[in-house]
């Protein structure tokens, strides 16, 4: 098992894909094969993926993380994986976060550990996902339920490759802008506000603090054995439920998961109404977002279907509680028990469900 000063991958910042001379015997490319198609024709992967000898290109999304679908995945992928497997091999996984979930998980379990390296293709992974060595598989509907902790020795955060990635793509991350800048010990929210510039051009400038935060939280708590690390699932709860329910982008659902967090705090007194009302502002003003349900687009599910979901959810004990992330001030989140009758309470009285 790593030890948790291992969990702080290497950070390589890069202003263009890492070309360099790697071992053709050892190294094996993971690769979403969509981003062909996806990225700006004046960006060009091709050459870098050509570089590798041993490749193979996925289609990424949530099936690609089917515990059912995953013995045949892992026959695909071994393969083009140069023969014989052996654990000084090196899986180099190029995507966003489905694949990076599916390549860990891969990398983890085969001859008990083969290197990983991660070069997240999307701003939400780089920012989240490729950190902190969660890999998770879904199962019964249920989302991230078979997993294991296996952080990558090297994370390429490539400012070309991101830039490059479609609009939408980028709009996705939002959400984990927003809780690091919530919950991070930065604070960055503040450097936020003073922001003149539109969200898309200033998401590079708050990389370094999304990834410093987050690993400020995990080497505390590598293995989610305290309540340090569940500060990270602040928004996630109900935006787990929303997201399978849904199938709508996992960054989407949390920021929704988010907006129920700070209405929860504001009602339980947690957060004051100054401090709801200034980070709902903010979010509106510089992000353009609000919560689903005031939307005439939004139908609210059934309490039974999001009830669930819910029971899926791994951090729930056997009283019916689960650790619930509020948010006491920009910098001060609280991890407190709650029923999940009372969870599911509140999400019918914001309006969430029906």
């Amino acid at each position: 098992m790593f030890k948790p000063d291992n969990f702080k991958s290497k950070i390589i910042v890069r202003a263009q894909l890492p070309f360099y001379k790697l071992d053709p015997d050892t190294h094996f490319l993971l690769y979403d094969k969509q981003l062909e198609s996806l990225y700006s024709e004046e960006f060009d992967l091709q050459d870098f993926v050509e570089s590798f000898p041993h490749r193979l290109g996925l289609k990424a999304g949530e099936p690609l993380k089917s515990f059912r679908d995953f013995p045949k995945n892992l026959e695909t992928v071994l393969k083009p994986w140069p023969q014989p497997v052996k654990r000084s091999h090196t899986l180099v996984a190029l995507g966003g976060g489905s694949l990076g979930d599916f390549a860990g998980f891969v990398a983890s379990i085969l001859k008990r550990g083969v290197g990983l390296i991660h070069i997240p293709s999307t701003w939400l992974a780089a920012m989240d996902s490729a950190h902190g060595g969660k890999n998770a598989l879904n199962m019964a509907g249920a989302k991230n339920q078979i997993g294991t902790f296996y952080p990558a020795q090297k994370v390429f955060v490539v400012k070309e490759l991101l830039e490059s990635s479609p609009r939408e793509l980028k709009e996705q991350a939002y959400g984990e802008l927003i809780k690091m800048a919530l919950i991070g010990e930065s604070q960055f929210f503040r450097e936020i506000i003073e922001e003149r510039r539109p969200v898309e051009d200033f998401m590079w400038r708050f990389m370094k603090n999304c990834i410093e935060d987050k690993y400020h939280v995990i080497l505390q708590d590598p293995y989610e054995s305290k309540t340090i690390r569940q500060t990270l699932n602040f928004g996630h709860s109900l935006g787990h439920a929303l997201e399978s329910h849904f199938e709508w982008p996992h960054g989407d659902s949390v920021l929704q998961g988010i907006f129920f967090s700070l209405e929860w705090s504001r009602y339980r007194g947690l957060l004051s109404q100054v401090g709801y009302d200034k980070i709902m502002s903010v979010i509106s003003e510089k992000f353009s977002r609000g919560p689903a349900y005031e939307f005439r687009w939004y139908r609210k599910p059934a309490l039974k279907a999001i009830e669930r979901l819910l029971l899926a959810d791994k951090k729930i004990n056997d009283q019916g509680q689960l650790n619930f992330v509020f948010l006491k001030g920009v910098g001060k989140p609280s991890v407190q028990p709650v029923l999940l009758t009372d969870l599911l309470s509140e999400a019918k009285r914001q309006g969430w469900i029906k």
